[in-house]
This record gives C-alpha cells, structure tokens and sequence, in this order.
C-alpha cells in the first residue's frame, strides 16, 4: 500500500514495535522514524513487532521536518494526526488511491478532482446564467430560463405567413421581437441547453448548479500518502503540522480525548486499507 507511517518523537519502545506490527499486517510501504524516535535492532521494539521490524522497511530522520520535506519532493500527500482547528474528521476522509496504471480508480479521482475544482472555479454568477444578449431580447431575459420549454411565442417565426405555426391560435406579427439571425436553432417545444447561455466553458456538467460540496470532496487524490504520528504526550510538532497538507483527527466521544498513538495509528492506517483494498 503506497502510505507511509511517520513517527515524530514517540518515546516508548513498545508503542515503535507495535506500529511495525500493524504496518507489517497491511503491508505499508515504510516507516519513517523521527527524531528521540528509537530504531532497529531493539529487543523492546521486538517484544511487540514480533519480527516486524525486519518486513517494513523504515528510515531515520534528525527532524520530521526533514521527512516532510523529503516526502514532499517525493510527492506524497501529508496529513498529520492530530487535534487541530480545520482539521477533518478521519470518517469524512475519502482517499483518492491513483493507480498507476491508469485504472478504474484514476478516472474516478480524476472526475472527483474536477468535479471540485471545477464547482470552485467556475460556478456560474445570477448574471451569467441570463441569456446572451446578441440571442435573445433584452427586454425580459428571464423568460427562458434553464431548463424551460419555451413557448410558441418566445420564437421568430416568418411574419408573413402566420398560419404556418398552426399550435391553436393565429401568432400575430408583433408577437415576435427576437432576432432572426438562427430560429432554427431552437425548434419548437425544445429545451434550451446550457450552451445557448453565457456558462463557463470547462466542463459545466461536472458541478451541476446548487450542489454542495461535502468536506470530503475537497480531499486531494494523489497516488501517494504519507500519516505522522506524534508524541505520546506533546503529539505532532507545531512546525511539521504547518508543514503538512491537513490535518486528520479521529471523532471522540468520551473524556480524556486521547488514544494510546500506537491504537491510533492501527485506526488511520486501516482507514486508509479499507478504502485501498
């Protein structure tokens, strides 16, 4: 699994073996073990790896500033672990696995990303959705809104011959006050699409009108994610949270609002499993 598990100055020997553990069972790609952060060999790490430490591959970093910066250029996605303003609740995290082969997965994160940049960048003013101008009369813009079928009389229909548009009643020449530059391009009884109105061009049908964005939409589907768990009492460092590219935090209910980091990490991780599998 394309995830790497980054240990920012976890103290207990115990808890480093027992992430090895958990990594080993859903096979993550490495282990970055940062700063007081003990390494391998180590009896303590082994009584709870229990030889995992010999599967995960892992690297040691001075800083965990270090290893963001490396996994940044590498280009990984990092979210740290922890209670922070603005960060998302792990059951609203939608992961966006990009295969590399180009699979089934990448073309559905590829409309997920454009679906949200699209509907950020391009929703369409009131303004816009008025019709144009140089299309239709300016004098009551709002009588063919998106959607509506218009009426025989919202038509240029030829003045000389009005019995030619027989729908029950005789149109009279002053009935018509459009152009008649294209009257066949809106026959009768056809609903007008949005490109005969001033839309944003990209891709409009990917962001339908008046449709909200949940939080997990504006995950960031990458083929590559990276976690960091912090100390077990001061938790992630200030300066790599900053670094990071957001924050995932577990719901809680009770009172202390806290968990053992090693529970914590097998929680993320198999979040992450379960989305990948």
């Amino acid at each position: 699994m394309p995830l790497i598990v980054v240990l920012d100055d976890v103290r207990s020997l115990h808890n480093v073996g027992s992430v090895f553990r958990t990594c080993d069972a859903f096979r993550v790609e490495a282990i970055y073990l940062c700063g007081i952060t003990a390494t391998p060999p180590s009896n303590e790490i082994h009584k709870t790896a229990l030889g995992a430490e010999d599967s995960v591959e892992w690297k040691y970093f001075k800083t965990a500033e270090e290893a963001v910066d490396e996994l940044h250029r590498n280009g990984y996605f990092v979210y740290s672990v922890e209670q922070a303003e603005g960060s998302m609740k792990l059951n609203q995290l939608e992961v966006g696995w990009l295969k590399e082969d180009g699979g089934s997965d990448a073309s559905q994160e590829k409309s997920m990303k454009e679906r949200s940049t699209s509907y950020i960048n391009h929703l369409p003013s009131e303004a816009s959705l008025q019709p144009s101008p140089s299309n239709h009369p300016t004098s009551s813009p709002s009588s063919s809104p998106i959607g509506e079928t218009l009426q025989p009389s919202s038509f240029n229909l030829p003045t000389s011959s009005p019995s030619s548009s027989p729908i029950g009643e005789t149109l009279q020449p002053s009935s018509f006050n459009l152009p008649t530059s294209s009257p066949s391009s809106s026959p009768i009884g056809e609903t007008l699409q949005p490109s005969s109105f001033n839309l944003p061009t990209s891709s409009p049908s990917s962001s339908p009108i008046g449709e909200t964005l949940q939080p997990s939409s504006f995950n960031h589907p990458t083929s590559k994610y990276a976690v960091i768990f912090g100390n077990e009492v001061k938790g992630v460092h200030q300066s790599v949270i900053d670094m990071s590219d957001g924050c995932l935090e577990i719901p809680q209910f009770g009172t202390k609002h806290s968990m053992n980091v090693s529970v914590t990490a097998g929680i993320v991780i198999w979040e992450f499993a379960k989305q990948f599998i």
